[in-house]
């Protein structure tokens, strides 16, 4: 069985395969807060974060699993 855990607002994440880390916003609710004294600034993310715009940047750096003909890599 897989580990779960809570992730929140600002949370650096990474790909295996990209080269750069990101940090997530949550934009799909507002009511619930961890990890702050206050519990008021770090939004709690859900299952629906998972997506496009779900990160500050939008990208991981170039993607090794993405290879372009010539060189280089597609974005992760």
């Amino acid at each position: 069985m897989s580990e779960k855990h809570l992730v929140c607002q600002g949370a650096i994440c990474q790909c295996n395969y990209g080269t750069t880390p990101d940090k997530l916003k949550v934009l799909t609710q507002t009511k619930r807060f961890i990890n702050d004294k206050e519990g008021s600034t770090k939004l709690m993310a859900t299952n629906m974060d998972i997506g496009a715009s779900t990160f500050e940047k939008n990208t991981f750096g170039p993607c090794k699993m993405q290879p372009i003909p010539g060189g280089g890599f597609k974005p992760c």
